[in-house]
This record gives C-alpha cells, sequence and structure tokens, in this order.
C-alpha cells in the first residue's frame, strides 16, 4: 500500500503524482522547552497542484528528550497534474506560543516523554503495517 520514493536525478526533487498521497517529514528538527509550544500550518493549503496538510501542534517539550529533536510529519497530495516538490521549498510556517506558565514534568511523565512513539517520529508506519526496509 505505501512505497518508499526517492529524489529524482538531480538528487533535490521528488516527482508529485496526481491524485497520489505523500507522507514527509520536516529536514528541520524541533527541539522544545517546558514553555513553549508550537503550530505549524501551511504555508497556503494549496500551493499550485499540491495539498499541503499538518495537524498542526507540537506540545511543550516535543522533540526536548532526543539529541537531535524531533521532525514534523506533512501529508501532501498531488492535484490535476504531475508536479515536483523540490529540496528546502517552504511549505508549512511554525508559530511559536509562550505558555502562561513552564509546564513541569513529574519523574513518571519524563520517563513517558522520553518513550513516546510522538516524540521518536521520523517516518515510520503506524505499528499495525509491516516493516519497511
Amino acid at each position: 500500500f505505501w512505497k518508499p520514493i526517492s529524489f529524482d536525478e538531480d538528487g533535490n526533487t521528488i516527482r508529485i503524482e496526481q491524485n497520489d498521497f505523500y507522507i514527509i517529514r520536516s529536514k528541520e528538527r524541533l527541539c522544545l522547552p517546558g514553555d513553549i509550544a508550537v503550530y505549524g500550518q501551511a504555508m497556503t493549503e494549496s500551493l499550485g497542484e499540491l495539498r499541503i496538510h499538518y495537524a498542526g501542534f507540537a506540545h511543550p517539550y516535543f522533540g526536548f528528550y532526543r539529541e537531535e529533536g524531533t521532525p514534523l510529519i506533512f501529508e501532501i497530495r498531488g492535484h490535476n497534474v504531475d508536479t515536483f516538490l523540490r529540496d528546502n521549498e517552504r511549505i508549512a510556517r511554525i508559530k511559536y506560543y509562550r505558555m502562561s506558565e513552564k509546564v513541569e514534568l513529574t519523574d513518571e511523565e519524563k520517563k513517558h516523554e522520553e518513550q513516546d512513539e510522538y516524540q521518536n517520529q521520523e517516518l515510520f508506519l503506524s505499528k499495525y503495517f509491516k516493516k519497511w526496509e
């Protein structure tokens, strides 16, 4: 059902085929402190022949317990014609929000955050799908 895609020959472009659905991750990684949350908003829901969606909220401490941070995951769907998505093309804005007060986690909550799939997301399918290479 899902298949990995790779860049075109130029190494900087992926082809978005019409009416196909893609799941991609950001190159950037977030590592939020306890007093910041973010909302990811598509630059525009329709960017030419692409439709971009991100269910947009990352809570305080998102990516905090990973040395390299955590990427955001986006959904992209092609419209009526094939088009291209180029490396470093901006598809979303990240809005930062200061919390009214810093969130303090208990030791148990910290342990949960360190092991949480959401914190450790890369670009994996749900545990209900067979592993890919």
